[in-house]
């Protein structure tokens, strides 16, 4: 621990690349969904499901791929999985929400930054 300015900082870190690197990854799909559901205002128990289950495939694939469960389960997986799909400023997140109140994914893509323009080609083939 260090504390600086009256601020505590706890370095926390992990030896499961695997983990980090698939949650760090698929959380971004699942807050996608994440977005569309509060988009088409679903509430708050479909929210809940799918964010459930979406971290239940996640730990199921990561353990596939030589993960650690606790890696997906911790700061870096469920945590980072929260704050990407709850969170506004989140651009997966947002551009979820938009798709979830109908705009077309052509619009949404013109409209944000650069990297979900180069996503689009990606996004279009689904």
């Amino acid at each position: 621990m260090h504390m600086e300015a009256g601020l505590v900082h706890n370095l926390l870190y992990s030896s499961d690349v695997t983990g980090v690197e698939i949650a760090g990854a698929l959380k971004n799909v699942l807050a996608i969904a994440a977005g569309i559901v509060d988009g088409m205002d679903l509430g708050n128990n479909s929210m809940a499901a799918l964010v459930a289950q979406g971290c239940s495939e996640i730990r199921w694939l990561a353990t596939k791929m030589g993960g650690k469960a606790a890696t997906i389960t911790g700061l870096s997986g469920s945590g980072d999985i929260m704050l990407t799909c709850f969170v506004n400023l989140s651009r997966n997140r947002t551009l979820g929400v938009r798709l979830g109140r109908g705009e077309s994914l052509d619009d949404i893509l013109s409209s944000m930054n650069q990297v979900f323009k180069k996503l689009g080609p990606f996004l279009l083939g689904f």
